[in-house]
């Protein structure tokens, strides 16, 4: 019989007190300049939150008129308007509570690691890892999603093992909503369920092929019904049948502009402001509709990268590389 150092209690409890106390000490050196809370999306999540409670819309105008957004998911700006509803426009409460959730998501791994039988050690080393992790500790202390969303990521597959564990059908139906409203989080994780379904073939030997299948399409089924519900929003609002436009976005004045700006030797800001003319002055003149300026920005983008091969591919291999080595 394998012996433990720590009880499993103790091994959560330990990993959660670490989690805290690193992200507490984050929180106790920028609490006294509020500011410091907000980077890159902060405003724009913070200002949707805000309308959520004042106008009960979704959008990103800082006043009326306000237009449905549809370049945000609404699981994070939700999460706001519910913390500012109790505490006010309290940014410090947003951050304490994603601290608690950073933290949990160490313990959450721990468990994990503990229903695929794994050694306890590894289960504690890899909470550790979480709780200790750099950019993990500062995320957890900005307005972002990357905090919530890794939470609600852990917690989706744990459920999952949960299911192919002890074959409960609630465990089934609690992971497909918690992988709803991770993809609702952040839409890159939305064909995940479907990328998953092979697995429960693997995983629940104790059923037949037919009855695995059928838990499986039942699973991909739920999750992916919540997270398009979104997408019919959107399509009803502007039609365009999209979880967010945000990748479209991205895609034309960030990667594009980067590779537009070194082809012309130009600022970035330059980039930004010609590429932002000429989708604005084209969108104008034909008269075009939310869907197809957003393929006009796609059009625009895919044009300057084949334009400019060897750029695009140094672009791509750089941001590669500074995901490896400078993640934070």
């Amino acid at each position: 019989m394998q012996k433990h150092v720590f009880s499993l209690r103790q091994a959560i409890g330990f990993v959660i007190l670490v989690g805290l106390l690193l992200r507490l000490l984050v929180f106790a050196y920028i609490a006294f300049e509020p500011r410091k809370f907000y980077t890159y999306d902060s405003d724009g999540y913070d200002r949707r939150a805000i309308n959520l409670l004042q106008y009960g819309m979704l959008a990103g105008e800082a006043q009326p008129p306000l237009t449905p957004d549809l370049s945000r998911t609404p699981v994070y700006p939700l999460f706001l308007a519910a913390v500012f509803g109790v505490f006010g426009h309290v940014p410090a409460a947003a951050v304490l509570l994603q601290i608690v959730f950073g933290s949990l998501t160490g313990a959450l791994v721990v468990l994990l690691v503990r229903e695929l039988e794994l050694p306890q050690w590894a289960g504690v080393l890899a909470g550790l890892i979480v709780a200790i992790d750099p950019v993990s500790l500062m995320t957890a202390n900005r307005l972002l999603t990357e905090t919530l969303f890794t939470t609600l990521l852990v917690a989706s597959v744990l459920t999952l093992v949960y299911f192919w564990r002890r074959g409960q059908v609630r465990w089934l139906v609690l992971s497909a909503t918690l992988f709803a409203l991770m993809a609702l989080t952040r839409p890159i994780s939305q064909v995940l369920p479907i990328a998953l379904l092979p697995l429960f073939v693997g995983a629940a030997r104790r059923w037949k092929l037919q009855r695995a299948l059928m838990y499986g399409v039942l699973f991909v089924v739920i999750s992916t019904a919540l997270t398009y519900s979104w997408a019919y929003r959107n399509y009803q609002q502007a039609g365009v049948f999209t979880l967010s436009t945000i990748s479209d976005t991205n895609l034309i004045y960030y990667r594009a502009r980067a590779v537009l700006a070194a082809a012309q030797h130009s600022s970035q800001d330059e980039a930004w402001q010609q590429l932002q003319d000429r989708i604005t002055a084209q969108a104008t003149a034909q008269h075009l509709t939310p869907d197809e300026t957003l393929q006009l920005q796609r059009k625009e983008a895919i044009g300057i990268f084949v334009s400019h091969p060897l750029l695009t591919a140094k672009m791509f291999l750089s941001g590669v590389g500074r995901i490896f080595v400078d993640p934070g």
